[in-house]
């Protein structure tokens, strides 16, 4: 981690890790779930969703940040929680586009 931004935040040698891999908790917990959604509700309408919930939370990052170290880490993961999406409606895209094509 950059020393000036360390010194600002108050964030000692410990913390970087955990930061980086709060997201990943988000992203890990959410993985079934975010395929039952979208097998729910379609991909359209929970990709929307995703994408808007990652923006506004992206938006709260830097007063997370000189909030408190417990803050930042909740942004994160929720930020994680948004990502999950992606990922999941792969699937449902792949299955729409291409659902006349056979591979021999």
């Amino acid at each position: 981690m950059f020393p000036h931004i360390s010194t600002e935040l108050l964030i000692n040698t410990l913390y970087p890790g955990l930061i980086l891999g709060s997201f990943y908790y988000g992203y890990v917990v959410t993985q079934l779930p975010g395929g039952w959604l979208g097998s729910q509700f379609g991909g359209k309408y929970l990709f929307g969703f995703g994408v808007l919930l990652t923006s506004v939370v992206t938006m709260f990052t830097p007063a997370a940040a000189h909030h408190s170290v417990g803050m930042l880490l909740l942004v994160r993961v929720v930020e994680g929680c948004g990502q999950v999406i992606f990922f999941s409606l792969l699937i449902l895209i792949k299955r729409s586009l291409f659902k006349n094509v056979h591979v021999y």
